[in-house]
C-alpha cells in the first residue's frame, strides 16, 4: 500500500488546496503515491508512461492524496555509480522471508535504485542497489540474497538524463525462508533450517562413528576403550550414562580419530545406556557455516555385554532428538 502519514500530518494536508496536478502523470510519479507490488502475483509485470513524471525537491510535497506538504529532504537522483536521472517512479514491496528480487525495465535508459524506508516515519533509508549497467533501453538489476524478511522497499526508476516515454517494470521475488542463501525454489529440501547447496539447503550430518570395547562383570561392563573415528575437525564429542560418573567431554582439534581416556575404566552397571553425542557448532563460514546435524549412539546394558545400538540425530545447537536425513 502506499506510504501513510500520521494521523497529525494528515489533518494537516486536509487543511491544504491542492494545486493543479498535471493530468497525465502516472498514479505512482511520487514518492508517497508510490503502487505495491503484489508479491504473490508473479512476475508482477506494469507497463506506464512517464512523459509527465517529475521529481520532487521534496519527497513529502505532495502527499499521497496529490496535496502539497513537505517535511522530508529531495529526492535523490544520482548515486555514484550511475548518472543523473529524472522523471522518475516509484514502486514498494515488503518481503515476508529473506530472499532475492530480479527487477528488468525496458523502454529507455534508465536507472534502478533500491532503497530501505521507515514504515513509522515515511522517511527514506539505506541506499540498497544503484545500477545504470548498460546505456541501452533495457536494464536488469539482481539482488541476491541481499533482501531481509520484515523489512519495507522502495524500487525508484528513473530516465536518464530526465528520458521518458513507454516504461516497462518487471519484478520477482525469491523466497528464501531460513535465510541460508538458497531460494526455497531452488529447491531447498529444508525450508526452515539453514543449510548449504553441497546438502540441497540443509545443514551436513556430522561425521564420525564410535568404537567401543567393553568387558563383561557379570552386573554391567566395564569400558576399556572408546575412540570416535573419522570425526571432523572441531566436532565436539560428549559421552554420559546415568549412574557411571559425571559426563566427559573432547573436542577433536583436528579431524580423524579421538580418543576418550576419562571414560576407560569405568562400570555401567545392567540397565543402564552408554551414549555418545557428536555435534559441530556454527563456524560462520564452509562446509560448518550453519553448524551440522549431530549424531548420537546409544546402547543398553546387559550383565555382561553391550545391546544393540539404537542412533538418531539433532537438529544444529539443539538437544532434542530428531530422526536422523
Amino acid at each position: 500500500m502506499p506510504r501513510l502519514l500520521s494521523a497529525g500530518l494528515a489533518l494537516a494536508l486536509s487543511l491544504a488546496a491542492a494545486p493543479a496536478a498535471l493530468a497525465a502523470a502516472p498514479d505512482n510519479d511520487n514518492y508517497l503515491g508510490s503502487q505495491t507490488i503484489n508479491l504473490a502475483q508473479q512476475p508482477f509485470e506494469r507497463t506506464v508512461d512517464t512523459t509527465e513524471a517529475t521529481t520532487q525537491t521534496d519527497l513529502f510535497d505532495p502527499n499521497r492524496d496529490g496535496l502539497p506538504f513537505g517535511g522530508s529532504g529531495p529526492e535523490p537522483v544520482s548515486c555514484p555509480v550511475a548518472p543523473s536521472y529524472g522523471k522518475t517512479v516509484w514502486y514498494d514491496f515488503a518481503p515476508p522471508t529473506p530472499g532475492g528480487v530480479r527487477i528488468a525495465t525496458s523502454g529507455f535508459d534508465n536507472v534502478i535504485a533500491v532503497y530501505e524506508w521507515n514504515l513509522r516515519t515515511s522517511q527514506l533509508g539505506r541506499l540498497v542497489a544503484c545500477q545504470n549497467a548498460t546505456a541501452g533501453t533495457t536494464e536488469e538489476l539482481q539482488l541476491q540474497p541481499q533482501i531481509h524478511g520484515g523489512r519495507n522497499y522502495t524500487v525508484q526508476i528513473g530516465g536518464v538524463g530526465g528520458a521518458s516515454g513507454a516504461l516497462s517494470f518487471s519484478f520477482e521475488y525469491f523466497q528464501d525462508t531460513d535465510g541460508d542463501g538458497r531460494f526455497d525454489e531452488d529447491p531447498d529440501k529444508c525450508l526452515r533450517l539453514p543449510g548449504i547447496a553441497a546438502f540441497g539447503g540443509c545443514p551436513p550430518v556430522v561425521r564420525g562413528s564410535p568404537r567401543l570395547t567393553v568387558t563383561g562383570t557379570g552386573a554391567g561392563v566395564r569400558v576399556a576403550k572408546l575412540t570416535v573415528d573419522r570425526a571432523d575437525k572441531g566436532s565436539r564429542i560428549e559421552v554420559s550414562c546415568r549412574r557411571c560418573g559425571k559426563t566427559v567431554r573432547a573436542r577433536a582439534p583436528r579431524g580423524g580419530s579421538v580418543r576418550i581416556r576419562p571414560l576407560e575404566g569405568r562400570t555401567v552397571p545392567a540397565g543402564d545406556r552408554l551414549e555418545v553425542r557428536i555435534t559441530h557448532p556454527r563456524s560462520g563460514s564452509g562446509r560448518f557455516r550453519f553448524g551440522a546435524i549431530g549424531k548420537i549412539v546409544r546402547w543398553p546394558i546387559t550383565s555382561t555385554a553391550l545391546g544393540q545400538s539404537k542412533v538418531t540425530c539433532t537438529r544444529p545447537g539443539s538437544k532434542k532428538r530428531i530422526r536422523c536425513p
